[in-house]
């Protein structure tokens, strides 16, 4: 079930009821998804109880305020996304919105595939390997009758997500995908450890943010993430963004403590020295 939110009340009230949560998944729908287009809909659902369609097309900047930030941005609250890239994009650069603990369900599955493949799987492709015929089936007319409203090569246009009301059959499209990216993990999740799932998400996804242009079309395809030491060890948290690449690792982030703390000891040492020769 897809619960509109469209007035700064309703929104405050969800985000309170989603800060309470441990995962939510989360979905971007919009013209151009990335930093050149809009955003008109993000979708954000607990494991159990309503989709929440969060309608920035008419909150505007208040639907951050008002409570959308602060659930994006929480460390402590997972987000299940599938394909972060463009979501990432068009909140960071739209609406400076940088999301935190993520979990991408398509580095999750690569993995599961064994990791080998150089090229990336698509929603409708990963679905069928979760869902039953029956609900792959369901799922397809929904998504069928989605498509056909917005895509342009099926007679659509993408400006029918700033219509409003926004169609029944729209809010369905919206509810549908963002519920089974619990399911992905259920069925997925072992085959990677959580923290090195975030890891290697997060890398991707900062990646995505600081590139110069967002890449478009077939490229996007192409397999942008590894599970090497370099992308697994990327968000070991006790490391400054600062420090380069070489040093993000367990061992350097320990010698780097233990030289912090050194030169503090050192430091406080001298400085009672002083105080004493002063006295």
């Amino acid at each position: 079930m897809a619960e509109l939110i469209d007035d700064e009340e309703h929104c405050r009230c969800a985000c309170k009821s989603l800060l309470q949560e441990k995962t939510v998944a989360v979905d971007i729908e919009g013209v151009n998804l990335c930093r050149h287009g809009e955003i008109c809909i993000v979708q954000v659902a607990k494991m159990s109880g309503p989709v929440f369609l969060f309608d920035v097309a008419a909150l505007g900047e208040r639907a951050f305020t008002s409570g959308l930030r602060e659930v994006l941005e929480s460390d402590s609250i997972e987000k299940l996304l599938f394909d972060c890239r463009s979501d990432a994009d068009a909140l960071h650069h739209l609406w400076q919105v940088t999301p935190k603990n993520i979990l991408d369900l398509q580095v999750l599955f690569d993995k599961a595939s064994g990791g080998a493949a150089p090229r990336v799987r698509g929603m409708g492709k990963v679905l069928k390997e979760v869902l039953s015929a029956a609900k792959f089936e369901e799922a397809d007319r929904v998504k069928v009758a989605g498509v056909a409203l917005f895509a342009p090569t099926r007679g659509g246009t993408y400006d029918v997500w700033k219509q409003r009301p926004l169609p029944r059959v729209l809010q369905e499209y919206c509810a549908q995908d963002v519920h089974h990216l619990f399911a992905m993990r259920d069925r997925w999740g072992a085959a990677l450890p959580t923290a090195h799932w975030r890891a290697v998400s997060e890398k991707r996804m900062l990646n995505q943010i600081k590139a110069a242009t967002f890449a478009a079309g077939a490229q996007r395809s192409l397999k942008d993430f590894a599970f090497t030491e370099e992308w697994v060890y990327h968000g070991v948290e006790s490391c400054a963004d600062s420090v380069a690449p070489a040093l993000k690792t367990p061992l350097a982030c320990s010698w780097l403590f233990v030289v912090s703390a050194s030169l503090v000891f050192v430091t406080l040492l001298f400085a009672a020295r002083v105080s004493i020769t002063l006295s």
